[in-house]
């Protein structure tokens, strides 16, 4: 099979794949704005791929970390990093669920850091009220934006 037609059978994978998605989701979600612009104008000579408003969870991002090395290494206790999207595309029943219980587990050796951003931070809190981890003080958190709360519950 010659490489030009190796490469219209992929495009044409790929057009049905995006194409079927988006007609189960009616919009797609992009690392960034920009990335969405990018994506849609590649595909503008072939169909419209359309991109929801939002982006992709911000994931750990090194002004979000502290430098390993940078302090001593607290064995006596375990915390819960989650950086990611509080929304309707990112469920997060189960692991709250168990993170919870974990917290009774363990009341002095368990705490948990959530990386969002600012406009997510509305939504973490519901969800956190309901397995009852929002007036846990190893959950304290402040709902002012900055790029990082040094608390037991980080949001920006």
């Amino acid at each position: 099979m010659s490489e030009a037609k190796n490469v219209q059978e992929i495009r044409a994978a790929g057009k049905f794949e995006l194409e079927t998605l988006q007609k189960s989701f009616g919009a797609m979600v992009a690392p960034s704005y920009e990335s969405a612009q990018h994506y849609a104008a590649l595909a503008k000579d072939y169909f419209d791929l359309r991109f929801s408003d939002a982006e992709l969870p911000p994931a750990i991002n090194p002004i979000n970390a502290f430098p390993a090395g940078q302090g001593a290494v607290d064995v006596e206790r375990t915390t819960f990093v989650y950086t990611g999207g509080v929304s309707a595309l990112y469920s997060m029943e189960a692991y709250l669920d168990a993170l919870a219980e974990v917290f009774r587990l363990r009341p002095e050796e368990v705490f948990a850091d959530f990386i969002v951003r600012p406009a997510e931070q509305d939504l973490l809190e519901s969800w956190l009220a309901k397995v009852g981890l929002s007036s846990d003080p190893r959950c304290e958190y402040s709902m002012a934006i900055s790029r990082i709360m040094y608390l037991g519950l980080r949001l920006i």
